[in-house]
């Protein structure tokens, strides 16, 4: 059962859950970027269309023959939930766009983002999770961090996780958490390069016997303090 700083949270609006937002940065070869906070209501169907169409590039060989396989139709309610919200990275725009972006943001208008804007994603949810105690924990938990490609490892990813545990304190929440997939290597380096260990219910933290059928989970469930 949610809490009622999850509530709150939930019920927040972006210049309350990210006052510093947007912000914009370059990457090392220059090229300038925005990140904006927006909850699923401000993205169009097509601008659902070309964020599915990054994860579903990105992911589609790493998840097709693990423990969470996909389909549009399942993810799409997944990532675009009402309680679902995205820290967005847009390529440099005219700074009239810019100023659109956040004014129909600010008033609740649905936004158009086009295939060549999107440079990234992460989203996210405040909720509660289990713990080794009778205590639950308040968290903001990532579900998806997707880059385009070609600004891959090149600080954005480092950033956007930056804000978001940024958003996490500011709401009060205990830990930063998300749910990695072990044929993901370079994710989970990214991860515990930033901080990111095993949590404590992890499976394989929390089972001290052998998995049955000799099978072992194919993810982890990782954390950091907030």
């Amino acid at each position: 059962m949610a809490t009622f700083r999850i509530r709150s949270s939930n019920a927040s609006s972006p210049t309350i859950l990210a006052p510093h937002l947007p912000v914009t940065d370059k990457l090392p070869n220059g090229q300038r970027y925005t990140i904006s906070l927006l909850f699923p209501s401000s993205l169009t169907l097509q601008s659902q269309d070309v964020f599915y169409r990054l994860l579903d590039h990105n992911m589609r060989n790493l998840q097709s023959n693990s423990s969470f396989p996909y389909t549009e139709m399942s993810k799409k309610e997944e990532m675009f939930d009402p309680t679902s919200r995205f820290l967005l990275a847009l390529g440099e725009t005219p700074m009239d766009t810019n100023d659109e972006l956040a004014t129909r943001t600010q008033q609740k208008q649905q936004i158009d983002i086009q295939e060549h804007e999107l440079l990234g994603f992460c989203e996210f949810r405040f909720d509660v999770e289990d713990t080794l105690s009778d205590k639950l924990a308040e968290v903001v938990y990532c579900y998806e961090l997707q880059l385009r490609p070609s600004v891959q490892k090149q600080g954005m990813a480092r950033k956007l996780i930056g804000i978001l545990e940024d958003i996490g304190r500011l709401r009060k929440m205990e830990k930063i958490m998300l749910t990695c997939l072990k044929n993901n290597a370079s994710a989970l380096s990214f991860y515990r390069h930033q901080g990111f260990e095993t949590d404590e219910i992890d499976p394989t933290r929390m089972s001290k016997e052998e998995p049955e059928n000799g099978e072992e989970v194919d993810y982890v469930i990782l954390s950091k303090p907030l």
